[in-house]
């Protein structure tokens, strides 16, 4: 493991394999918290934090018991249910120690763990063969990735609503128009070699 390689694995994570984006984890999530900043931003920081514990979680779990045992086939399984225990396990500990976090925070701890980009992120770190640190550097900067996505997105939504915009475009059509122009934006990153 050199720097270069979590560099690579970084810049890949943030632009080229764009959890949003690239991989179209996350949609739900992103198209219903990206209609302002803040609310963006939240969700944002809650989904990248959740995606840099359960990527090093779920290579633990690989390392450890999935692939000596030989349960591949069980993998996706196994991760769901550990991120759906652990979210439990979170979001009871934070409602009983820090309930107004949950309040200020304004979203699901639960719905956030078990949405698809955590989820995502989860198997491509138990897959892909990373080690510890590269899983960690995976979680957490595809979860940063996830961040300036809903968060240029949202940026993008308030602005559109200053736009003079065609009634039967308003809505879902053009946030779906705009994300996918968002997205050919992203697709440009993946031509470039971060190694």
């Amino acid at each position: 493991m050199s720097i270069l390689s979590i560099i690579s694995i970084s810049l890949c994570a943030i632009f080229a394999e764009n959890a949003v984006f690239s991989q179209l984890f996350g949609m739900t999530l992103f198209t219903k918290k990206s209609g302002s900043i803040r609310s963006a931003a939240g969700t944002g920081v809650a989904v990248a934090v959740s995606m840099a514990a359960l990527s090093v979680v779920s290579w633990f779990l690989d390392f450890a018991l999935i692939s000596p045992l030989g349960l591949e086939y069980l993998r996706t399984v196994t991760l769901v249910l550990t991120a759906v225990c652990l979210s439990g396990l979170t979001d009871v500990a934070l409602r009983k120690k820090a309930p107004e976090l949950i309040e200020k925070m304004g979203i699901s701890l639960p719905l956030v763990t078990v949405n698809t980009a955590t989820l995502g992120a989860m198997l491509v770190t138990s897959v892909s063969g990373y080690n510890m640190i590269e899983a960690l550097v995976y979680g957490l900067f595809s979860g940063a990735g996830f961040l300036a996505a809903i968060t240029l997105f949202a940026a993008i939504r308030e602005r559109l609503e200053y736009s003079d915009i065609p009634k039967w475009l308003e809505g879902l059509p053009i946030t779906f128009i705009t994300a996918g122009l968002v997205a050919l934006a992203f697709m440009g990153f993946r031509g470039i070699s971060f190694m």
